[in-house]
Formats: C-alpha cells, structure tokens, sequence
C-alpha cells in the first residue's frame, strides 16, 4: 500500500481521520437511525400482536427489511445483501460517492468473518485499491461496515463505523468507532451489568459484594492513614 495519508483531494483512504469520515457520513447515519429505531418499533409489535416467541433471526431480518423499504423510498443507492447458500437480506450495502458502507447486524460489535465471496472482495478492496491513489484521478470510494444491535427492549441500542481490511477471510481494522446518534439514549452498560448479576445471582447481589468492597477498601485506608 502506498505511503499513509490523512486524505487524497478525491476521497478518503483507510488512513483518513475518522472523525472526517463520520462529520461526512453524520447525514447518512442520522438518517439510518431513524430508519432502525422505526424498524425496530414496527418488528417488535409484529411479534407483539401475533403473540410470537420471539425469533432474534427473523426480527433482525424484518429490521432490515423495514430500512431498505425505506433506503429506496428516500431515494438512496442500496443493495440487498446475500449470504451462503442465498440467503437473502442478511446484510445492505448503501453506496455514497465517498463510501461504500455495508451494514450488517453484530451482537458484540464484532465484525462478521468473511464466510462468502461478495463480503471477501468487500473486505480485501481496501487492501489493494488505494495503493495508486497518489496518481489516479478516479474517485475510490472507501469500504466501511456499519454494524448495528438491539437491546433487550427490541430498541436500537447503536451504531459503530468500521474500517476495515480484508486478510482471507479473517478481518482487521484500522479504527473502530461508536456513533453518538441523537435521540438514540447511551447504554449504561455499568447498570447493565448490575442487573444481568443480580437477575443469576439473587442470593448474592452485587450491591452487597460492592458494599463489602467499599468495607474493606475503608479498613485499608485507615490502616494506610488515609
């Protein structure tokens, strides 16, 4: 790959600061998320109404499903993406001049393994692709993956931007970024946690383990003179 740099007058490369990147996609994914968070209301009273065990696969396709109804009703150059053995709408591909940025779901914000030709090529692009981009005149959009997860409420819990670098069909990236998105509320994932521990460990809460902390942690500082 050619020498680093920060951008080239056409576009950006894998090596551009990310807060360029976002400033420039912040239209799209503000956009994006109004579309999810709908997606994810509209799916999550789907199964409400029919009174179905609730199917993690099935919604996420339907979520999907809603946003590229909407991607092509606004206008907005977006493919449905296709997985082994032709699965459909697994993932979108939303093409910007600037960037092509495919969109897949990721419970714990990690990339997908590239397990198929079209995500591999998607991956290895920026690998190969700006290694002439000191000398062409042709706009090379960079690959970015916007992965996206609901909470426990069936809500949009977030984005996060990824640049990302094919090697076979392990993945790598350059940065990984979390998107503050308005009117999409923050995760505490402190309190989070704390129920989660609390909901397997009833007899032993982890308020109490954090009040035997704060015991001991006082009992030391006595002994430290602090």
């Amino acid at each position: 790959m050619s020498t680093p740099s920060t951008a080239t007058q056409l576009g950006f490369t894998p090596f551009s600061d990310p807060r360029t990147v976002v400033t420039y996609l912040r239209p799209t994914l503000e956009r994006l998320a109004s579309f999810f968070t709908a997606g994810c209301d509209l799916t999550a009273r789907y199964f409400e109404t029919r009174s179905w065990t609730f199917d993690a696969n099935l919604f996420a396709y339907l979520v999907r499903k809603e946003v590229f109804q909407a991607l092509k009703a606004s206008g907005d150059d977006v493919e449905e993406e296709l997985e082994i053995a032709d699965m459909p709408l697994c993932g979108l591909l939303l093409k910007k001049n600037l960037v092509h940025l495919r969109i897949r779901k990721s419970k714990d914000t990690e990339v997908p393994l590239a397990d198929s030709e079209q995500l591999l090529a998607f991956y290895n692009w920026n690998l190969f692709a700006f290694s002439n981009s000191t000398t062409t005149k042709e706009v090379i959009p960079l690959h970015l993956v916007l992965l996206w997860d609901a909470d426990s409420d069936r809500r949009l819990r977030g984005f996060w931007l990824v640049c990302i670098e094919g090697q076979g069909k392990h993945v790598k990236w350059h940065w990984r970024e979390p998107i503050q998105l308005s009117g999409v509320p923050q995760i505490d994932h402190g309190q989070e946690y704390r129920r989660a521990f609390e909901a397997e460990n009833s007899d032993l809460p982890i308020t109490a383990r954090d009040n035997e902390q704060k015991k001991v942690a006082t009992a030391t500082d006595k002994k430290l003179g602090k």
